[in-house]
C-alpha cells in the first residue's frame, strides 16, 4: 500500500510538470497545434493513471518497469546521436547557406528557435559576403502564415540584404526543405539537380536537429554539408529534444522499411 502511494504521488509530480510545462511553453510561443500538446496530454494521460485503483497488480508494474528500461536504453542511444553531429565552421565559405525553419506562432511572427537560427545565418553571411542564403519554411494547414516570408524579413532586418536572400516557401519538413533547396540552386544557376549535389552548402539549423538534418542531407545526395548549428532557450530543451527523439526514431524505421528518403533527381 506504501509502495503504491510513492507511486501515485510520483506520477502526480510528473502529471504537474508536465501540465505546468505545457503552459509555459504555449504562453512564450503559441501555436494553433505542435508538439508541446503533447505534455498536456500526457500529464492528464498521468493523472488518469494515477487515479486508477486496480493498476498496481505486479505483472502490470513487471511490465511497465521493462517498458520503461527498454524505452530509456532507446532514447539513450538515439540522445547519443543527436547530440553528437558534424559541427561545421562559420569559417568554410560556401555559395549558398540553406536556413532551415524552425515555427511560426499563430500571429505570423517566428518563435525563438528560428529566430536563433537567423542569428547564426547572418553572422555567417557578414562574414561570407559572396554567399546568398535560402530561408526555407511553408504554410502547414494548421498554419494561416507562411514561414518563408518571415525568415527573409527578420534575416534582412539583421543586416542582410535582400538581393542575397532567397525565399523558398514550399517545404514542410526537413525532407522537402532539402528537395525545394537543391531545385531553386539548380534553377537559378541554370545546372542539373546533381550537379547542385556536389556542390559544398552550408545548413544552418538548430543543434538539437543538425543530426537528422545533416543524416536527411546526405541521403536526398547533398556530399559536401557544411552543418552550422544555433542554439535554444533552455525552455525548450525538453520539448525540442523529446520530439527530437521521436523523429529520429520515425526516421530510422522509415528509412529500414522503405529505404526513404533517398537521392534526389529530376
Amino acid at each position: 500500500m506504501v509502495k503504491d502511494r510513492r507511486i501515485r504521488l510520483c506520477l502526480y509530480i510528473a502529471a504537474v510538470f508536465c501540465l505546468v510545462y505545457f503552459v509555459v511553453v504555449q504562453v512564450m510561443s503559441p501555436g494553433i497545434w505542435s508538439f508541446t500538446n503533447n505534455w498536456a496530454i500526457l500529464g492528464i494521460l498521468l493523472i488518469w493513471i494515477a487515479r486508477t485503483k486496480r493498476i498496481f497488480s505486479k505483472r502490470f508494474l513487471a511490465v511497465f518497469w521493462s517498458a520503461i528500461g527498454v524505452a530509456a536504453f532507446l532514447t539513450s542511444v538515439t540522445l547519443f546521436f543527436i547530440a553528437t553531429p558534424d559541427i561545421g565552421s562559420l569559417e568554410n565559405e560556401t555559395e549558398y547557406v540553406i536556413v532551415l525553419g524552425g515555427g511560426i506562432k499563430k500571429n505570423g511572427t517566428l518563435s525563438r528557435v528560428p529566430l536563433r537560427r537567423l542569428e547564426v545565418a547572418a553572422e555567417y553571411l557578414r562574414n561570407h559576403p559572396h554567399s546568398r542564403a535560402i530561408v526555407s519554411g511553408g504554410k502547414l494547414p494548421t498554419q494561416k502564415y507562411s514561414e518563408a516570408p518571415e525568415l527573409k524579413r527578420c534575416l534582412a532586418a539583421m543586416g542582410v540584404e535582400e538581393s542575397r536572400i532567397l525565399e523558398e516557401g514550399q517545404a514542410l519538413d526537413t525532407i522537402q526543405n532539402f528537395y525545394y533547396s537543391a531545385r531553386m540552386i539548380g534553377q537559378e544557376k541554370e545546372i542539373p539537380v546533381e550537379q547542385v549535389l556536389s556542390m559544398p552548402v552550408t545548413v544552418v539549423t538548430s543543434r538539437f536537429h543538425l543530426a537528422r538534418a545533416e543524416r536527411l542531407a546526405r541521403r536526398m545526395g547533398f556530399r559536401n554539408v557544411n552543418g552550422i548549428a544555433s542554439g535554444i532557450p533552455l525552455v525548450y530543451v525538453p520539448n525540442t529534444y523529446a520530439r527530437e527523439v521521436l523523429a529520429y526514431a520515425k526516421l530510422n524505421l522509415r528509412i529500414l522499411l522503405t529505404g526513404k528518403p533517398c537521392l534526389i533527381y529530376e
